[in-house]
């Protein structure tokens, strides 16, 4: 992550190199409300240019990010460490959130706490059947060859251990096995449940056996992630395809599991991490990426128009907890369209909102009701958002 020199941060480091330097407390009691004042008046004094406005307000909010991105990850570094387990496809969003602190603080704790996660994956996933399936701490356990499993699930799993995968290279760390354990899945799923139409069934599913808009948004997505560190062609066009077929897909009048009407916010959360992750590989003005764009769109304005006050969205329960990660799509849509008013107005509604949500003292991790994951599902989903917000390129 790179750090800008701006005018506004010398300023700010000036003043408080100043105030290290007093030596009695008095001085420090007024060299401290000086820096206050400053913060104070600074957006109302137009002889400051508004440059150096904008910067020093942008520091103390992406300070603020931080913190929120650093508490979360403790929390879910707290929760791993234990040996508690939620289901694993959430685990791997919170993979994806503590990746990106470490990321931001290169405390080795994140990394080392994410590893652990990826070696109890890949301990799990050479016992499994199919070979190169990803055990999903619920379903089809290692070393049964019956019941479900998803390959939706999986693929969020896959993307968690692409995102320590990625990190092992630039830390030294072996990545034989990573990249073993990533490229088994995806051969196995590319190779059996992968259809002509570029649609992905969600593998053992009792409901269903056709293509599934979940399972291919998200395993379209990981193609993308995974071509990125491979260079290989074939997860390239994987992606591609899947992408074409998500375009012609009316997922608001879907029937499966869940109806636009009853989680919007899901629904809408893994459409969109399909065409975050596609647009950098998109070529400029091409009618993919109009079309991308233009169906990304209509799910902002949808965001938009449904966002109450307070930036929260009115769905609740298993399929409403997604909503605390909508905020990330308004980062990356913004992107693209960097001057819409309305998308920076709705993009702090839902910081605000989320900087008010409560990260949960203790979870029931043996509970076999849902109220433990909305309550985790919340608190990770958030991290991306905060994640995003602080470092796009690193939510991978």
């Amino acid at each position: 992550m790179r750090i800008q020199v701006t005018s506004a941060n010398l300023i700010i480091y000036e003043m408080l190199t100043l105030i290290v330097k007093q030596k009695d407390f008095l001085s420090l009691i007024k060299s401290a409300f000086i820096l206050v004042l400053f913060f104070s008046v600074i957006d109302f004094m137009p002889g400051i240019p508004l440059s150096i406005r904008e910067c020093a307000a942008s520091d103390i909010l992406k300070e603020d990010y931080k913190k929120n991105l650093i508490c979360r990850s403790d929390w879910a570094c707290n929760f791993l460490k234990k040996g508690r387990s939620q289901h694993a496809f959430l685990e791997s969003y919170a993979i994806s959130g503590i990746s990106v602190c470490y990321d931001i603080t290169r405390d080795n704790n994140y990394f080392e706490a994410c590893r652990a996660w990826a070696n109890k994956i890949l301990l799990h996933q050479k016992n499994m059947t199919p070979p190169g399936a990803y055990y999903m701490n619920y379903g089809r356990k290692p070393s049964e060859n019956q019941g479900e499993w998803y390959i939706a699930d999986s693929s969020c799993i896959a993307m968690g251990i692409l995102a320590v995968y990625s990190r092992s290279i630039h830390n030294n760390s072996k990545t034989n096995e990573l990249y073993l354990s990533l490229t088994s899945f995806a051969d196995l799923v590319i190779n059996n449940f992968v259809r002509k139409s570029g649609g992905v069934t969600d593998g053992y599913w009792k409901k269903s056996d056709k293509e599934w808009w979940c399972s291919t948004a998200l395993f379209g997505a990981f193609s993308f992630l995974l071509y990125e560190q491979t260079n290989e062609s074939k997860y390239f066009e994987v992606g591609l395809n899947a992408i074409d077929w998500l375009l012609n897909f009316d997922y608001k009048n879907d029937a499966m599991i869940p109806s636009f009407e009853k989680g919007a916010p899901t629904v809408l959360f893994y459409i969109l991490e399909a065409y975050s992750a596609a647009l950098p590989y998109l070529k400029r003005g091409s009618e993919r990426q109009k079309d991308v764009l233009a169906q990304f769109s209509e799910a902002i304005k949808w965001l938009i128009e449904e966002q109450n006050e307070s930036g929260s969205w009115n769905y609740k329960g298993w399929w409403g907890s997604k909503q605390l990660g909508l905020a990330r799509y308004f980062v990356i849509y913004e992107k693209y369209f960097p001057k819409d008013e309305d998308l920076r107005n709705a993009r702090e509604k839902a910081f605000k909102f989320l900087k008010k949500s409560t990260i949960p003292k203790e979870i029931d991790w043996k509970s076999t009701d849902n109220k433990s994951h909305i309550s985790f599902q919340e608190t990770i989903f958030g991290m991306m958002s905060f994640a995003e917000k602080l470092d796009h390129s690193s939510v991978d």
